[in-house]
């Protein structure tokens, strides 16, 4: 919720967004000092992503840039914490697991050049690694019980093949085995999801896998998303917005076919919201403030819509709009 509302104050100078994001996360430095202090405490909170620290770790870095204030003088703190979680984690999977930690840590190095997210970086890269080749495997190829399991971006290939690959476009001099992994793992995400794309969501379906591929591979994807029926369930989860994630990924990689379906179902969203038609992601539909299926990702999907060159994908962790 506060990386919506700071979101919103950068792009419209509206004081009280700030100031409430500000309230929203002025306990996180003493709880990261107490996370850090603990690591039973640390562990049940896990290193995940969308569900852990590794999303806090990332929250951090993007709301010192967009508050103007330096929230990351927590930031070892929440390493450490972070460090914690994934030693007694055994989930390789992006949402609740190590992949979401390991790109939290990238993140953090590259935004702020941190030793200590890289080293975190490399040492979780590693565990990952080994946890997802086969035991008598040395090489690339990695375990099918991870790819065939769940090909999807929150749990399943094409997270831990993201995740893979980010620490590998950072740490190229010692990254060839997680390089090779991570294409392994994105090309049979992509060829489990083109057998069956009736799901177009993002966390479970085609649309997370679409943006986590190389365009060379996801282009085999983007007719599916392009015909995608815009309904007023807009969750960043399982909507239409995370549906339209995918489609400004591959827009922003020069995808035409892409480019030209953002734009007729962006309008089709901003006709829902009109006329409150709107749903997040709840029983009954209930209004949540959630960010995964409530009314902050739905508010951050619309900036992101607006200003996709300037508001970076907060599905994908990025630090930076490109």
């Amino acid at each position: 919720m506060a990386l919506f509302l700071a979101q919103a104050y950068a792009l419209t100078g509206a004081g009280r967004y700030a100031a409430l994001a500000q309230e929203t996360v002025r306990p996180l430095p003493a709880l990261m000092k107490a996370l850090a202090a603990d690591p039973e405490l640390s562990a049940a909170a896990g290193p995940g992503a969308y569900a852990g620290l590794a999303g806090i770790v990332h929250a951090l870095v993007r709301l010192s840039a967009l508050l103007g204030e330096d929230l990351t003088g927590c930031l070892p703190d929440a390493l450490t914490a972070l460090g914690h979680a994934v030693a007694a984690c055994s989930d390789p999977r992006l949402a609740g697991g190590a992949a979401g930690a390991l790109t939290a840590a990238v993140t953090a190095h590259e935004a702020t050049g941190a030793a200590e997210a890289l080293r975190l970086a490399d040492a979780v890269a590693d565990l990952l690694l080994a946890t997802v080749r086969k035991p008598d495997q040395p090489g690339p190829p990695v375990d099918a019980a991870v790819v065939d399991g769940e090909p999807g971006f929150a749990d399943g290939a094409a997270g831990i093949g993201w995740a893979l690959r980010r620490y590998a476009g950072c740490r190229p001099e010692r990254a060839a085995a997680h390089a090779g992994a991570a294409d392994a793992l994105l090309r049979a995400a992509v060829r489990t999801v083109g057998t069956t794309p009736a799901d177009l969501s993002w966390s479970t379906g085609l649309a997370g896998v679409a943006a986590a591929a190389p365009l060379s591979a996801a282009g085999a994807l983007t007719p599916f998303l392009a015909h995608a029926e815009v309904r007023p369930g807009l969750s960043l989860e399982q909507g239409t917005l995370g549906t339209l994630e995918a489609l400004a990924v591959l827009a922003g990689r020069g995808d035409t076919v892409a480019a030209g379906a953002l734009s007729r179902c962006s309008g089709h969203v901003l006709a829902l919201v009109e006329a409150q038609s709107h749903h997040c992601a709840t029983p009954d539909h209930v209004p949540s403030p959630g960010l995964l299926t409530g009314l902050s990702g739905i508010g951050y999907g619309l900036l992101r819509l607006a200003h996709p060159e300037t508001v970076p994908s907060l599905l994908l962790l990025e630090e930076s709009g490109h």
